[in-house]
């Protein structure tokens, strides 16, 4: 077989069969070839080309290895795997690469089959170049499914193995010959004469062509051929047949050929209740040769299909489609005819030793499969567990942990919000997904169905690809390289992946509990009103910056800030106007912290910040200063009509010092308690407190206007000491000292928004030109001009 390994310039073909030191100097040269010392490799090919390696050049990014697409069920079944065996002989002659689907667990429940069928979104038909689909190894609601799918969207060769017709090619065995070889039997060995066949539904080919063997065998003998019963491949026609041959109401056969071995176990089962013996009175046969015959009491006559053989045929069907050239099989075999006691043969029965069904369920309950996998409080952990385990159902001494990775979509733990409620992921897989293997993981898109690396690293050989999911919640998908032994994907493999999806969804819910606390701690920890931390409930935040500080070796400032005014707002307005302008606080407070610094509300008016720098007096003072201004503006323009007032005060913590969070908390509070009585002011303020607002508002709506001293004194009819004394309680700012700053702004504001010249903005703000430039520049550290020219880039006309 022709072996072809590519590098992202050169392909190596083997024109000759190479030795083992040349293969592995082949595949030394490709791992040189894929790194960036790729002229490395020119000293090897003259090695090379004594093994009889020729180089190439081409364009071509990769090799394309034939791919071809499997579709089976219940691989867990011996007679399922023998067909896999089958196609993968032929196929790995041919070179190809095998992707198998398997669907792990098919049964009755509407949200399993959701989950496994969901498997389907994952197959790009332009990864491959040929599909076999087995239907009969699904349920009919699975096989109905898959048949839609690949009708509607199947553009490449399909190969049905089976006796369906439509638009695809078609392999099955002979089983028109094989069950007209089981009435032989009966008759030639067991000299039968009266010989009834029960079959399936009389609407399936294949129940047709069991009958016409029947009817074959018995025109070959000379002997009448009864009318068929028809049932159903299932126990309800057996049972049925039974009883009425018990009641008379059907005359007793001598033998009754059965389509599958499922009608012949139940009507073993319904005539022994019925107190009619086998074989005795009645002989049975089966028709597929499953375990549950040879272990059955009586066991039953049966007819083995060649699964492997039949395999073989479908490959090479597929093959021939693809290549256009002509396939032989690799091997034949016969079907066997498995003669047992149910036809009356005394030949030794083979059963499985009880002895085996214990060692099978030691080893079930002594792997602590389970344990090790539900004891993960991270992905990384259940990942970790999963390789440990692998020896649940691989041989270690044959396969690595390289033969299984785990593929999850990027959402496979997410929740998505709906209108009225929560959903996830049910259908398809996400754009991204990522690939987990014990010591690496990639992303890839899920378009792709693997990363290239893993397609590169399993050309020829098989994959497996199995869905991961609990119910109907998607997690991604299991693929496993088989190395050419397809009986690890048997019940071991089944329970294994089963486990990891409870695994998954365990991991999950546990997730969403510890999202679900830590909100809860969020929210008994935040204020209701503001969503900022309380100081009283958060020991973590004390405790994670005191080690964030002491790791970056930084000291912690404790800054307290006292809004006062609140109750007088309430008693004017009422809570509601109070509450609004603690929220407005609250946010302003949290706009002036920086990334280092969090806030907190200690009480009604009582807020806090604890910060960390290597310099703690100069946030705490940058903080102060942020906070004034931005109070200031809020407190003017935003037309606050009650007397509120702002006081604060700071303290810094060496990073060496340890302190507590109770003590923290003492601190804070006993800061807030200081600035509160020095925040008590006279009662005469407290009367003039509407008029100064007002006052002081139309300061800063009105700057050019005469705001001298007197005439303030004037408008409120009080002695200048008095006033002096009642404004800078009130405001903490003298009354000259808010006339310039909102002087000051104005002439900021005019000199961006107008172009006006620089005389005439003076005389707006009220001042004398020489003073403006003068005050100006000493305020805010550059002339008019150079501000103007700094916001706007236009030059003034005058300086």
């Amino acid at each position: 077989m022709a072996a072809r390994l590519l590098c992202g310039r050169c392909r190596l073909i083997p024109n000759k069969p190479i030795c083992n030191t040349g293969r592995a100097a082949l595949y030394r040269l490709r791992r040189m070839l894929k790194s960036r010392y790729c002229l490395r490799a020119a000293a090897r090919l003259r090695f090379l080309a004594e093994c009889g390696i020729m180089l190439k050049k081409e364009g071509c990014p990769m090799a394309h290895t034939k791919r071809i697409c499997i579709l089976l069920s219940r691989l867990y079944k011996h007679a399922y795997r023998q067909l896999l065996r089958g196609m993968l002989d032929q196929l790995r002659i041919a070179g190809c690469t095998a992707v198998v689907f398997q669907m792990n667990e098919d049964c009755g429940n509407d949200k399993i089959t959701q989950g496994e069928l969901n498997l389907l979104h994952l197959i790009r038909f332009e990864h491959f170049d040929g599909v076999i689909f087995a239907p009969y190894t699904f349920s009919a609601a699975y096989a109905g499914t898959i048949g839609s799918f690949l009708t509607k969207n199947c553009t490449v060769p399909l190969v049905y193995v089976g006796i369906e017709t439509g638009n695809y090619l078609r392999v099955w065995c002979d089983d028109r010959a094989e069950f007209a070889e089981l009435v032989r039997h009966l008759i030639r060995v067991h000299h039968c004469r009266r010989i009834l066949c029960l079959t399936g539904p009389a609407e399936l080919p294949v129940a047709q062509n069991r009958c016409a063997g029947y009817r074959d065998a018995m025109q070959e003998a000379g002997l009448p051929a009864d009318e068929p019963v028809y049932g159903d491949f299932w126990t309800v026609a057996p049972a049925q047949l039974a009883a009425d041959i018990a009641a008379g109401r059907r005359e007793m056969p001598d033998a009754i050929v059965c389509g599958n071995d499922v009608m012949a176990l139940s009507l073993c089962d319904a005539l022994l209740a019925h107190g009619i013996a086998v074989p005795e009175q009645i002989r049975i046969t089966g028709y597929d040769g499953d375990v549950e015959g040879r272990v059955h009491v009586p066991s039953v006559t049966s007819y083995q299909t060649s699964q492997r053989q039949l395999g073989r045929d479908a490959a090479c069907r597929l093959l021939e489609a693809v290549t256009g050239q002509p396939q032989t099989p690799c091997g034949q075999e016969d079907g066997l005819l498995l003669c047992r006691e149910s036809c009356g043969c005394r030949n030794e029965t083979v059963r499985k030793d009880p002895q085996n069904y214990l060692q099978l369920e030691q080893g079930l309950l002594d792997d602590h499969l389970s344990a090790t996998l539900h004891d993960t409080a991270t992905l990384y952990e259940l990942v970790g567990g999963i390789y440990s385990t692998l020896y649940t159902f691989l041989p270690m001494e044959r396969f690595g942990a390289d033969n299984f990775y785990l593929c999850l979509c990027s959402d496979w733990d997410s929740s998505h919000a709906d209108t009225d409620r929560q959903t996830y992921r049910t259908e398809g897989y996400s754009d991204r997904m990522t690939f987990m293997n014990h010591d690496r993981q990639e992303h890839y898109a899920a378009s792709e169905l693997l990363p290239a690396s893993v397609w590169e690293q399993y050309a020829g050989k098989t994959v497996l690809i199995s869905a991961a999911h609990f119910l109907d919640r998607c997690f991604g998908c299991f693929c496993l390289a088989l190395e050419g032994d397809v009986d690890v994907c048997g019940f071991n493999y089944v329970r294994f992946c089963r486990e990891v999806c409870n695994a998954l969804e365990l991991l999950r819910v546990r997730n969403d509990l510890r999202k679900l606390i830590f909100r809860k701690y969020i929210a008994q920890s935040r204020d209701d009103l503001t969503g900022l931390y309380l100081l009283d409930q958060c020991e973590a935040v004390w405790k994670q910056a005191a080690e964030l500080a002491a790791f970056y070796g930084e000291d912690i400032y404790l800054a307290a800030i006292s809004l006062g005014g609140l109750r007088e707002a309430a008693d004017e307005a009422g809570k509601a106007a109070r509450d609004q302008i603690i929220v407005a606080f609250a946010n302003l407070l949290t706009q002036c912290c920086t990334g280092r610094e969090q806030a907190f509300r200690v009480s009604s008016g009582g807020f806090a910040v604890i910060g960390m720098g290597r310099e703690p007096e100069v946030c705490l003072e940058k903080l102060t200063n942020t906070l004034n201004e931005q109070f200031r503006q809020y407190y003017l323009y935003a037309g606050v009509p009650y007397p509120l007032h702002l006081l604060h005060a700071g303290k810094t913590v060496p990073a060496m010092q340890q302190m507590s969070a109770e003590t923290v908390r003492s601190e804070i509070h006993g800061m807030l308690h200081s600035l509160r009585e020095k925040a008590a002011a006279p009662a005469g303020g407290q009367i003039y407190y509407s008029e100064l607002a007002a006052l002081r508002r139309d300061i800063f709506l009105h700057p050019a206007e005469d705001w001298s001293m007197e005439n303030c004194c004037r408008r409120l009819n009080v002695s200048r000491s008095y006033f002096h004394r009642v404004y800078r309680s009130m405001f903490g700012v003298t009354l000259g000292q808010d006339v310039q700053q909102s002087r000051i702004h104005q002439a900021q504001v005019l000199l961006v928004s107008t172009t006006d010249c620089l005389q005439s903005i003076a005389e707006q703000c009220g001042y004398e030109y020489v003073n403006f430039m003068r005050t100006f520049k000493r305020l805010i550290g550059v002339t008019p001009a150079q501000y103007r020219k700094q916001r706007t880039g236009l030059d003034s006309a005058a300086e």
